[in-house]
């Protein structure tokens, strides 16, 4: 027997984490390691995995690798490279607990996520204190000096300096304002290396002799780990139909282990997420009607794997006749991902991947304005160019937000 689980949860480290690829640290291949940030949605579906399988009642002994022990956990929680039908895995998004503007003392505090800043946000010359630029369509003076006759967009504000993206990290206020207009800049949701409420740790640590159990000679290293303040972790969304053997608050509490040399991380439920995230998620940001005429941003919020970046293909189908064309991309250099699945003993080649933040320009052909509006909400909060095994695991996952034009 089963049931179905659908659950918004905090995974929230007690102690400084490092997560990436399994690697040497030794001195003379490799003396200093920078984290991944944030882990990819790889990493993050097997700390969910994991902790499911922890859950499980009766206890399951964890390190038996017999056939039998594998074909079990399967069942449960699918196998290295797939999820039981039905699942779906969002997340992770660096998040802290805020108490609300103007709260009362009584007043629950929500979950206010942070995401990359999407790069049609551009540096302005008078500092990232002001709000930023939007990108636009730059108009070619000199056409007919182009003979690479592509037909390619190119985006920024020169008249200002403007041509290179804000980077850095967002929260809802900031973000919800780049995809619609409306709102204001707000630079305490800001933040350019890091989320406020996470930072770097440096931490030295020697390879030790396997055979004498000494630290080997020479061979000293560096990790910069990442510290998470109080209340604060990584936002991650599941549901799913799961055995009875699992307890519906699997997900809302106990422990688990996360990152290199299994790092301390709690569970915890979330009860209130900002009013504005859900706005967005839930599409209500979006136009009633929309002409063939308007142009719109396909924002990713996590990583995406796609073989041309440049022209991606639309996975998923729209209703009725309306088509989706891609006028721009803005991408940036891509990371990669790989890792080491545990359950086979065997590593995860590299992959390109366009990171968070990415954007693709589009607009939608055909169909009516009520048909065209319909395919837009359904763009929103979706994977549709994700690959389907990729887009349970969280890849690929896209917000649309309105073009808007710079205020003179």
């Amino acid at each position: 027997m089963s049931r179905n689980i659908e659950s918004a949860f905090l995974v929230r480290p007690m102690e400084t984490v490092y997560f990436g690829p399994p690697r040497s640290f030794s001195a003379g291949e490799n003396h200093r390691g920078s984290s991944t940030f944030p882990p990819g949605p790889g990493t993050f579906q097997g700390l969910i995995r994991s902790r499911l399988l922890q859950a499980v009642v009766p206890v399951l002994d964890l390190y038996d690798w017999s056939e039998q022990a594998r074909r079990e956990r399967e069942g449960l929680v699918g196998g290295p490279d797939t999820l039981p039908g039905g699942w779906s895995i969002e997340g992770p998004f660096p998040a802290r607990l805020q108490r609300p503007p103007n709260a009362e003392e009584w007043d629950e505090p929500w979950v206010e996520p942070w995401v990359p800043t999407p790069r049609f946000l551009l540096r302005s010359r008078d500092g990232v204190d002001d709000a930023p630029l939007l990108a636009s369509v730059i108009p070619s003076t000199h056409p007919c000096l182009n003979d690479l006759n592509g037909g390619e967009r190119l985006f920024g504000v020169p008249q200002k300096d403007a041509l290179s993206p804000l980077g850095g990290w967002i929260g809802p206020d900031n973000l919800y304002y780049s995809l619609t207009g409306q709102g204001a800049w707000d630079k305490e949701q800001f933040a350019k290396r890091y989320p406020p409420f996470i930072f770097n740790e440096t931490q030295p640590g020697l390879t030790i002799d396997r055979k004498t159990g000494t630290a080997s000679h020479s061979l000293l290293y560096f990790l910069e780990m990442l510290r998470f303040r109080s209340h604060s972790g990584l936002l991650g969304y599941f549901s799913g139909a799961v055995s009875e053997r699992i307890p519906d608050d699997a997900l809302y509490s106990g422990t688990g282990t996360a990152g290199r040399k299994g790092r301390l991380v709690a569970f915890e439920r979330v009860d209130r997420i900002h009013p504005l995230w859900r706005v967005l998620m839930e599409g209500r940001h979006l136009p009633e009607k929309v002409d063939e005429k308007d142009e719109f941003w396909l924002l990713c919020i996590t990583p995406l794997r796609i073989s041309s970046p440049g022209k991606p293909a639309t996975v998923r189908p729209l209703p009725g006749r309306v088509q989706m064309k891609i006028l721009a991309a803005l991408t940036g250099p891509p990371v990669y991902f790989g890792g080491y699945a545990m359950a086979t003993g065997r590593s995860r080649p590299n992959m390109p991947y366009a990171p968070a933040g990415s954007v693709w320009r589009f607009t939608l052909k055909g169909g009516d304005e009520k048909e065209r509006a319909e395919a837009l909400r359904l763009l929103n909060n979706s994977h549709t160019l994700a690959e389907d095994a990729e887009a349970l695991f969280g890849y690929g996952h896209c917000l649309v937000g309105v073009c808007q034009k710079n205020k003179e």
